[in-house]
């Protein structure tokens, strides 16, 4: 069986149209269904795509045939996902406005340390040229 084949088998086990399939992974209308219909290998840049799609489809089982279509779940890798998605949901805006700002006040803190570099060269220079002059007057 080849990787489109198996493809067609994990969407129709798992109720996916096709159509949904190419919408969700970026393709255009039509492509996926005529490689399906055609039997064409998948270019590598198709399969990461899918993959991206479908984390639980089973790459090992999708590209050789290797294992089980449905990955394993781990419990905690679910409520971790949950958790993730939830705080995204939730505060996704809130995290962006603080990234940014943060981001901002790192660039405020990176020009004014420029400027006190330069601030510092320039008093050293004042404070020698004030204590050459305060020497000639000794």
């Amino acid at each position: 069986m080849k990787p489109i084949e198996r493809l067609e088998l994990f969407l129709k086990s798992e109720g996916i149209t096709i159509t949904a399939c190419e919408e969700k992974c970026g393709f255009s209308l039509g492509t996926l269904r005529k490689a399906i219909s055609q039997k064409r290998a998948l270019k590598t840049d198709s399969i990461i795509k899918i993959i991206e799609g479908y984390p639980k489809f089973d790459t090992d089982w999708f590209l050789m045939g290797k294992g089980i279509m449905i990955k394993s779940v781990n419990p905690s890798n679910v409520l971790e996902d949950f958790i993730e998605q939830f705080i995204n949901q939730k505060y996704g805006e809130t995290i962006k406005g603080f990234e940014q700002k943060i981001e901002a006040l790192e660039d405020e803190l990176k020009f004014k340390s420029f400027m006190l570099e330069e601030f510092d060269g320039e008093l050293i220079k004042e404070i020698k040229s004030l204590l050459k002059i305060y020497k000639k007057n000794k």
